[in-house]
């Protein structure tokens, strides 16, 4: 899957919110060759963030109070 995989023009419309998810998983069906459902690609997605990366929270604390 990753070697189908590309940051394309789907991919940067998505990242600039021109995009919207349904369209967004309707590339990656097309490119990725893959027969998904739009809640299976959410769910998958989803299931790839375990939790906080290691060192974020107090980079986020700090932009609160800038």
């Amino acid at each position: 899957i990753s070697s189908r995989f590309s940051q394309d023009a789907a991919y940067q419309q998505h990242e600039r919110g021109e995009l919207d998810a349904a369209g967004s998983f309707a590339a990656l069906r097309g490119c990725l060759g893959l027969d998904l459902s739009d809640e299976e690609f959410l769910e998958g997605w989803n299931d790839l963030y375990l939790g906080p990366c290691d060192g974020i929270e107090p980079l986020l604390r700090n932009r609160l109070h800038e």
